[in-house]
């Protein structure tokens, strides 16, 4: 193995390196703005069972029946809380099978 590297050998490298560092921190940003879901899952995971069994999705599959339209939500800052859900966060977007219209 060679190793006298050329200038532009390391900066390919440097380049390839760059732009691998660069993708994984934009990939591990997805989903941490716009709408502030990332930020309303349950930091406990307490609730991850009862989410599961309702089927629950930070967007609702039903626009009709998102969590802020719902008995079980509660209007909270950034993100809402469900009464269902041992009153942990829940997107106001999101939605689950357990849903109740407001009265």
């Amino acid at each position: 193995m060679n190793s006298n590297l050329s200038r532009r050998g390391f900066l390919t490298r440097l380049g390839v390196g760059a732009l691998v560092v660069g993708g994984s921190a934009a990939l591990a940003a997805c989903g941490k703005s716009g709408g502030g879901d990332a930020q309303c899952k349950d930091p406990t995971g307490a609730s991850d069972a009862l989410r599961k069994q309702n089927e629950y999705a930070d967007k609702a599959v039903d626009a009709t029946k998102k969590c802020s339209g719902c008995a079980l939500y509660v209007a909270d800052a950034a993100c809402g809380k469900c009464t269902l859900f041992q009153s942990t966060p829940v997107s106001a977007e999101g939605g689950c099978k357990a849903w109740a219209k407001k009265a």
